[in-house]
């Protein structure tokens, strides 16, 4: 199964990666808007996409992690994306914006296009997760970010952790409305945070079926001490295991 990549350029200003993507995502959520001028979401906000200036699609049979195709590390932020796009379009010469462009036209045209954004947003709200997890830790959102989402992302699952969602609201309904209408949760509960282990709890309460992780040496507290713990030594080992 393919996983689509669109990049997107506000001229002069900033530019953005949108990593493994379902097709129909990078069509509906990205190509679709903005070819006709619309307003989406991207990143937990909206964005008028009239105002940006390039969008490439490209398109991999593997997720892009920090390691593949190119190492994040050896760039600097600034410089990550741009080396990111080179590489995928002179490189491993996967670029389909053509191909992605003349399907957003053909289904613009034929008013196929609003079609599928229902589909896409019923299916969305059937597939989420959520991932519960100290906020704070740098190795745990690294992990989350270039292992945990990828790979949900490839079993065409959306899976999002609480910085993620915008709101206005308290913050503690808002995790329980996610963790209450997602399908399952994946829980790090590296450094035993007492939130942690009340919205994994929540979870329990509900039926969802839960993953946990935890780096070693994280202690096992009593109550969740029987279920199935997941302990990882670094981003590598997490990768084979997960």
């Amino acid at each position: 199964m393919k996983l689509y990549h669109v990049y997107v350029h506000i001229m002069g200003l900033v530019s953005h990666f949108c990593k493994n993507r379902s097709h129909d995502e990078a069509l509906v959520n990205h190509v679709c808007p903005f070819v006709n001028q619309e307003v989406t979401t991207f990143h937990g906000e909206m964005y008028n996409m009239s105002q940006w200036g390039i969008v490439d699609v490209f398109a991999t049979d593997r997720a892009i992690d920090s390691d593949w195709p190119i190492k994040a590390s050896d760039h600097k932020d600034g410089d990550y994306i741009g080396a990111l796009r080179k590489h995928l379009w002179d490189v491993l010469h996967a670029n389909v914006t053509d191909e992605v462009f003349r399907e957003a036209i053909s289904l613009t045209v034929s008013g196929a296009y609003k079609v599928i954004a229902v589909r896409a947003a019923e299916a969305l709200g059937r597939r989420e997760s959520f991932f519960i997890c100290p906020m704070d830790n740098e190795e745990v959102n690294h992990n989350y970010e270039y292992v945990i989402k990828p790979l949900v992302k490839q079993y065409q699952f959306d899976i999002q952790k609480v910085d993620e969602i915008s709101h206005t609201r308290e913050i503690t309904g808002v995790i329980l409305e996610a963790v209450k209408r997602c399908k399952f949760v994946i829980a790090d509960l590296t450094e035993a945070r007492p939130n942690c282990y009340y919205e994994l709890g929540y979870a329990h309460a509900l039926g969802k079926p839960a993953i946990i992780l935890a780096k070693k040496g994280t202690p096992r507290h009593f109550d969740i001490s029987t279920y199935k713990w997941n302990y990882w030594e670094s981003y590598t080992d997490l990768k084979r295991l997960l």
